[in-house]
């Protein structure tokens, strides 16, 4: 999946649910760094 999917997957998830946590985003934030 597109890294810019995944963070945004996850901010959705946040939104519904502040509780969700989603390791994806965390990578996705690594690629960008990188």
């Amino acid at each position: 999946m597109n890294p810019m999917w995944k963070v945004y997957k996850s901010k959705v998830m946040k939104t519904i649910n502040p509780e969700y946590e989603d390791d994806a985003a965390e990578e996705a934030t690594e690629i960008e760094h990188d």
